[in-house]
């Protein structure tokens, strides 16, 4: 809850999506067997029905709550184990990064941590500047934006230059 009031809806570090609360989207999957329900397993395939979807990975891989379960639940799309994950409120992005860690077997996370925000339609918005004396390409524009302020993070390669300014949100 804390994370989407402060930052909304939006793609963390390029492979989680981060979602309103849904509590439709399972419903369908507890028909089917596509989890093990064990007594180690944190949810029953009944109470599958029951969990909300608060995101979903590039992979199509679930993370969803319970009420009646304290913790994150990670539901794999290419793993018949339901693993349950401590999480609090404060620590979100860092059980985020250790889910990352574990599933994709990685040592660390994805570096540096960020946050892609959606606007209500899930698209961003562009402006098209008129009236200016001088027209530089998109890249020239980009170069100058990168110039002209500190950056406390960026993420480039010849296709995308993402700028990250903390100050900023």
């Amino acid at each position: 809850r804390q994370w989407l009031e402060q930052y909304g809806e939006g793609t963390y570090t390029g492979w989680m999506n981060v979602q309103r609360p849904d509590q439709e989207v399972l419903k369908p999957f507890a028909e089917y067997d596509f989890w093990m329900h064990t007594e180690d397993t944190p949810v029953t395939q009944e109470q599958l029905k029951e969990c909300i979807s608060i995101g979903s990975s590039v992979d199509g891989d679930f993370l969803a709550i319970h009420p009646d379960v304290k913790g994150l639940l990670w539901l794999p799309r290419h793993d018949e184990s339901i693993i349950l994950w401590s999480c609090s409120e404060a620590d979100f992005g860092e059980t985020l990064d250790r889910i990352y860690c574990r599933y994709y077997h990685q040592d660390k996370p994805l570096a540096p941590a960020y946050f892609e925000p959606w606007n209500e339609l899930r698209n961003h918005t562009f402006y098209h500047l008129v009236n200016v004396e001088r027209e530089d390409s998109m890249k020239a524009l980009a170069e100058l934006c990168k110039s002209k302020f500190k950056w406390d993070a960026v993420l480039e390669n010849e296709y995308t230059c993402k700028l990250f300014m903390v100050s900023k949100g």
